[in-house]
């Protein structure tokens, strides 16, 4: 009697249908697998980042290179498969030839990827960049060149499954497994980088081309010649009971997932460079304000001590004690809150307590400051109908240009008059101020002017920077003795005209 296990033959016709599934579906395997590399291809080629400092960045495009024209060959075998038998090939010679030229072609970018990458992440095997070339020399030579063109074929299957495997063993074999050698390496090179993710997918892609150089490299179209004889799709069909393609395209899908997720690195890249660009910014833009504020403020006040010292001296000889100890008083409260604002400066402490300034009570504060330096004959006229009100910020600004003008007119000019005079103009919603300040100095040259050392022209380009800062205009006219005249002129709102700004706030 003879006994028959349903289960096994139930177990055996699932494998069958899957396997019929599989082989009447081998366009769409096909479809997916040129579809994972063109992926591949087209991410790299839109995130290329030749000014990267990753070493990586160097070969993608070889990489790039490789996914385009491999994916076309794949795509082809939808509507010519030519792995499936030798009876489906047909015998069209134009389209073996562009076939085959496909395959050994799309496998040299891949071995130019990965040794060019080995090189680059190890620094040794130079000697090696251009076997890939060579190598796919020798094949167009003995493939194309002698084969077809000198002595000719008679079978173009044979050839095909000849050429295409030559093509597999001496390209995709070792490009597969030098580009996940070398995709391994930078592995952990990024990992040194604290690119953990990158890291990861990158060991991920190293380990499937490492794979994949098995399935498609020494998996390859039966031939006569070992080890393609006994190691080749036939077999592994007969073994597996599923095609090598699968395979291939399931190790392609991983590749394009994980090689995308890898580019995403110089995203990050970017966003650092743009962090650091930022930041630097910030720096220069706090070196220039301290620069200004150093020679506008903390400069001055210790010149201005440095002039009530040597007033003092001539007092001193004069027998003016009186005036001398009042001069020194102010000497002393100058270098004490000079000493304070340095500190607020190392310290960045400095803050604005006051909400809001008037401008007349600024400018009179000013000249009472400078009217006792070498007796200086100051005079201010602010005749407003109305208070002006100024923000801490425009204050500032404000305080520093009209330090400035006067500090140059005290060091420079020999003036024994000086006038600061303050005009408005009212534009709808915006009144223009205009300070002037006069003196009957000995003027100056501009041209003289420029060309003094730097240091020394400093004041008048802060000057001005702090005018445009008020989104103002700072004209200066002079001339060899016939005195100087500053006009400052810049906005403030008309709402803020008598009204402080500490009401506006409720």
């Amino acid at each position: 009697m003879i006994q028959i296990n349903c289960g096994k033959v139930e177990e055996e016709l699932v494998i069958i249908n899957v396997q019929s599934f599989f082989i009447n579906n081998m366009s769409i395997i096909y479809f997916i697998y040129g579809l994972a590399f063109f992926t591949v291809g087209l991410s790299l080629a839109l995130q290329s980042r030749k000014d990267s400092d990753f070493v990586l960045s160097k070969s993608l495009w070889m990489l790039a290179g490789f996914g385009f024209i491999h994916s076309l060959g794949e795509w082809a075998k939808m509507y010519v498969p030519l792995e499936l038998s030798a009876d489906t090939i047909s015998s069209n010679l134009v389209l073996r030839i562009i076939e085959a030229l496909i395959v050994s072609n799309s496998f040299m970018f891949l071995f130019l990827f990965g040794i060019n990458l080995l090189i680059d992440s190890t620094g040794k095997y130079y000697r090696l960049k251009y076997l890939p070339f060579i190598i796919n020399g020798i094949w167009l030579i003995k493939f194309v060149f002698w084969d077809l063109v000198i002595v000719g074929v008679d079978d173009i299957v044979n050839w095909t499954f000849y050429s295409t495997t030559m093509a597999r063993y001496l390209l995709a074999l070792p490009g597969s497994f030098a580009t996940g050698i070398a995709l391994l390496i930078q592995a952990s090179t990024l990992r040194e980088f604290d690119l953990n993710s990158a890291a990861k997918n990158c060991k991920i892609a190293g380990i499937s081309f490492l794979l994949y150089s098995f399935f498609s490299g020494l998996v390859v179209l039966p031939v006569s010649f070992w080890p393609g004889n006994f190691l080749n799709t036939e077999t592994f069909f007969s073994i597996v009971g599923l095609p090598v393609q699968i395979f291939r395209a399931l190790l392609g899908l991983v590749i394009a997932l994980t090689i995308s997720r890898i580019i995403n690195m110089f995203n990050e890249e970017q966003s650092r460079r743009l962090a650091q660009a930022k930041q630097q910014s910030i720096i220069i833009q706090e070196r220039e304000r301290f620069s200004r504020d150093l020679h506008d403020g903390i400069m001055q006040s210790i010149y201005s001590v440095g002039l009530v010292l040597k007033a003092s001296k001539l007092m001193l000889k004069e027998g003016e004690t009186e005036t001398l100890a009042a001069q020194l008083d102010y000497s002393e409260n100058k270098l004490n809150e000079t000493v304070l604002l340095l500190r607020n400066y190392i310290g960045d402490l400095h803050q604005v307590n006051k909400e809001e300034y008037r401008l007349k009570e600024l400018l009179e504060n000013l000249g009472q400051e400078y009217k006792g330096l070498l007796m200086l004959n100051l005079k201010i006229e602010t005749n407003l109908e109305k208070d002006i009100f100024l923000t801490p910020t425009q204050a500032n600004y404000l305080s520093h240009i009209v330090k400035e003008a006067l500090f140059n007119i005290i060091k420079h000019a020999h003036a024994s008059k000086v006038k600061i005079q303050v005009l408005t103009a009212t534009n709808g919603k915006q009144e223009n101020i205009n300070v002037l300040i006069i003196d009957d100095g000995i003027g100056f040259d501009f041209q003289v002017a420029g060309n003094k050392h730097a240091a020394e022209n400093l004041g008048l380009a802060n000057m001005k920077f702090r005018a445009q800062r008020l989104h103002g205009s700072l004209e200066i006219i002079t001339a060899a003795n016939i005195g100087t005249k500053i006009s400052l002129t810049f906005p403030v709102d008309v709402t803020l005209s008598g009204v402080p700004l500490s009401n506006l706030k409720h």
